[in-house]
């Protein structure tokens, strides 16, 4: 009878260990901020956010931002939502803006996207939209400086101007009556 209970001792207490073990090191957190109105839940490994993490408005049930996280950073895709619509996706490395950018407009269509590089240096190029979907300007950055040659549209998708950022010059203009001005200086 002894050697039975002192196995189940020993059985028990390293369960309880394991157990123990795998709760502390992967577990979910649920958080509520000061107003009780939203709330952020995910996963912890050994105390630090990891893997998707959700923010939901907890009166309405929206969904305000599906965020990844390794090791306590962002890492990967971040999504923003507003009325259940998504507005912006992000890409993080360890906590830093880091790949691929898109805002939306209330409408669904894409209002700007570009790549953010070290941090929160945009870099290469962007696109900038209309409300209608139609492109309004375009160009590359170099560490948020804008570089090279800028076109600029009009809402129907014509050509109303570009502009050499290297030099410093407009290029040419094109007015509403056709014509087409040529400038030496920025104006």
């Amino acid at each position: 009878m002894s050697k039975l209970l002192v196995m189940y001792l020993i059985i028990s207490s390293i369960l309880y260990g394991c157990v123990n073990k795998l709760t502390h090191e992967s577990q979910r957190e649920l958080s509520i901020d000061s107003n009780e109105n939203v709330i952020q839940y995910g996963f912890l490994n050994n105390m630090k956010r990891e893997g998707k993490w959700y923010t939901i408005n907890k009166n309405g049930g929206d969904t305000l931002s599906v965020d990844e996280y390794l090791d306590d950073f962002l890492h990967g895709v971040s999504k923003s939502f507003v009325k259940n619509r998504l507005k912006m996706l992000i890409t993080y490395k360890k906590g830093d803006r880091n790949g691929p950018f898109i805002s939306y407009y209330d409408n669904g269509n894409i209002e700007v996207e570009g790549n953010y590089y070290n941090g929160y240096c945009q870099k290469g190029e962007w696109l900038y939209y209309y409300k209608n979907g139609i492109i309004e300007s375009k160009g590359n950055y170099d560490c948020d400086k804008q570089i090279g040659i800028w076109e600029y549209c009009d809402t129907t998708g014509v050509l109303i101007k570009t502009v050499d950022f290297d030099s410093d010059k407009l290029k040419y203009s094109i007015s509403d009556s056709g014509l087409i001005n040529i400038q030496i200086g920025m104006e």
